[in-house]
């Protein structure tokens, strides 16, 4: 993955692995949430809250996530 611009509030992916930039590109509150295909993935890549207030990121599913770069986004990580 190079980048994942989030343009909505909430955004439900399957997985997310590999490297690049996770940011979002809309104003105000913004939850990423990964994991629900089950697989297991790392990411490396860096996740920042952009033009948001705040980025959550929510891990669902049950395989295992490793994330491994550096982030700077201020929302919660559950």
């Amino acid at each position: 993955m190079s980048s994942l611009p989030i343009a909505v509030p909430q955004l439900e992916i399957g997985s997310i692995a590999g490297t690049g930039t996770t940011t979002s590109t809309a104003n105000g509150v913004i939850t990423l949430t990964a994991g629900e295909n089950n697989s297991s993935t790392n990411y490396s890549g860096t996740m920042q809250n952009g033009s948001a207030a705040s980025l959550s990121f929510v891990k669902k599913g049950s395989g295992t996530l490793t994330l491994g770069g550096t982030n700077t986004f201020t929302g919660l990580t559950t």
